[in-house]
Parts: structure tokens; sequence; C-alpha cells
């Protein structure tokens, strides 16, 4: 019976993985998953993963991507990278960046805060979907952050974004 599903699904052309992006990142096929960052495991045994609406979660890997998706736990992301060994958890993929989408439910960017002369911004670096962020309702203490990585959710009121929600990144800046 194994057999026959396997068939069945290359003759149909399915893939029991989710649905991927896939582009080409120095001669790798690079892929992009979206979903819920989740921490498995116990302390000292734990893992990254990212937990793509369809399919099995994925292990993430990687030094400043994987911290930045640590700390996005709950989140939803689109983590981009090359697939690596399977770990004891599943599938491995070996992030080179991360952005993000949704935060408590809310449209969510990541970014350096700073403020010019038209008011706050976020410089989303590397993000596709915009250059840079008009913010607006910025408490105090995302105000004090200038300068640094953090996120931020809310949403847009004529053509600037509202905070409502925000998180700070350490150790994602330069020292």
């Amino acid at each position: 019976m194994r057999h026959f599903t396997w068939a069945v699904l290359v003759i149909l052309g399915c893939s029991p993985k989710p649905p991927l992006n896939e582009g080409t990142a120095g001669g790798m096929a690079e892929t992009c998953l979206t979903g819920v960052v989740g921490v498995v495991g116990s302390e000292g045994f734990q893992e990254v993963v990212i937990r793509p609406a369809e399919g099995s979660p994925v292990v993430l890997r990687g030094d400043q991507p994987l911290r930045v998706a640590r700390l996005l736990t709950g989140g939803e992301i689109e983590a981009c990278g090359v697939g690596g060994e399977p770990s004891g958890y599943g599938p491995t993929l070996q992030i080179s960046k991360v952005n993000l989408l949704k935060m408590d439910g809310m449209e969510a960017w990541l970014g350096v805060l700073s403020r010019g002369g038209s008011g706050w911004l976020l410089n989303p670096e590397g993000n596709p979907r915009q250059d840079v962020v008009p913010l607006v309702s910025v408490p105090d203490d995302l105000a004090a952050a200038v300068g640094h990585h953090v996120w931020i959710a809310g949403d847009w009121r004529d053509g600037v974004f509202v905070v409502r929600s925000f998180g700070l990144l350490p150790g994602m800046d330069a020292t």
C-alpha cells in the first residue's frame, strides 16, 4: 500500500512536503517557508521550528537569523534558505533571511527604528514589501530604542503604520 500511495503522488505531481517558493542562491535552490515560529524540545535540547499551514514543522538553522526567529516565537514569519541535514525533529532549513509577517494577530514588521524630520520610521532591511515604514503612536519604551532592531505590529491608517505592539531584538545590533 505504501508503494501505491507514493506512486500516486508521483504520477499526480503531488508532494508530501509543504508548498515552497524556490529561487536560486549560489547555485543551490533556496526555499522560502511561511509559518508560525515555535520552540520544540526540552531544556538543553531545544530547536526553533517553523510550522507551515500544511506539512510538518521544519527546524531552522543559522546564526543571526536563528536568533531573530527565536525572539519571534509565536509570530508568523517567512524564512528563506537552503535545506540541510535532517535533525531528530525533522527536516532542517539553513536560513539566510527572516521576514516578519504577523505578530499578536496583526501585520508586523522587523527593522531598525529611526527618527527623521518627518517623524518616526522603521527601516525594514531586505524586506521586499516596503522600503520605509512611517510610524505613529510610538510608545516611550519603543522610542528609547532608536537605532536598534525592533519588531512592531499594528495596522495602517492614512498611509502611516499605527504601532499597537512591539518588541526589542537584543543582540542584533553591531557594537
